[in-house]
């Protein structure tokens, strides 16, 4: 944004009375459209931060009192996304919103199942059960879903796995639930 000072003409801007005056009005507009711009991004879950509250309760959501605004995001998109009907791209949309890595959503209609599979994801599954627990209040119910997870780092950062119960194959390099 333009500052104030150069919207005047310059023999008037030269003016110290009227720089100084320009000055003051400058601050004073500068909070106004940041006060703006913060408004704005409450409008949109994706951005907003102190309007959480009041998007997670329009949503019927309680977060944990010591979730990350991040995750409260995600939940938040989550829950958004599950009014859509259950189709095999909703599901992907749904399941990226938790990960950073590639979603693939392969149906077996015959079986009443699906299976998605998480691909090379760089940041630590911590968000799975999360993720699982969004999937199981978004698809119907007779739907029976697996997911499979595919790391691209090395297997030995993922040693704390084990602790958690996931099985982890260091040929295939995948951790399963």
């Amino acid at each position: 944004m333009k500052r104030l000072i150069e919207y005047l003409p310059p023999h008037i801007a030269a003016d110290g009375e009227v720089r100084a005056i320009q000055e003051a009005l400058q601050a004073e507009t500068d909070a106004e459209w940041d006060a703006n711009d913060d408004l704005k991004a409450q409008i949109f879950p994706q951005t907003a931060t102190w309007t959480l509250d009041r998007w997670e309760a329009n949503y019927g959501l309680r977060p944990a009192p010591t979730a990350q605004i991040a995750q409260r995001r995600a939940d938040l998109l989550a829950r958004i996304r599950s009014a859509r009907t259950a189709t095999a791209e909703a599901v992907r949309d749904l399941c990226q919103s938790y990960t950073d890595g590639t979603v693939t959503v392969v149906e077996y209609p015959a079986e009443y199942r699906i299976e998605i599979l998480v691909e090379d994801f760089d940041t630590s599954p911590h968000w799975q059960d999360a993720m699982e627990a969004a999937l199981e209040d978004f698809l119907p119910a007779h739907l029976a879903f697996g997911v499979r997870m595919s790391v691209r780092e090395a297997v030995t950062e993922y040693a704390h796995a084990a602790t958690l119960g996931w099985c982890i194959t260091d040929s295939a390099r995948t951790l399963s639930s």
